[in-house]
């Protein structure tokens, strides 16, 4: 994943900003992002940051907040 070139890393803040105004997780912060930007042609990137997400989620060292800093 070129995480410079997708659209959804590039603004994890403004999702993580959706997740906390929300009280929601970042699956929903992420769907609430897509609506509210009105994005298109997106999935691809989509694919590719759900797949970072479960990695962070997943990984022993780094939790899902690390991605967000």
């Amino acid at each position: 994943m070129n995480k410079e070139n997708n659209v959804f890393y590039q603004n994890r803040k403004a999702i993580q900003a959706i997740c906390q105004r929300d009280n929601c997780d970042v699956s929903v912060g992420t769907s609430k992002f897509i609506h509210e930007a009105q994005l298109t042609g997106y999935h691809a990137d989509l694919d590719d940051w759900q797949a970072l997400c479960r990695a962070y989620m997943m990984d022993k060292q780094r939790t899902l907040a690390d991605l967000f800093r």
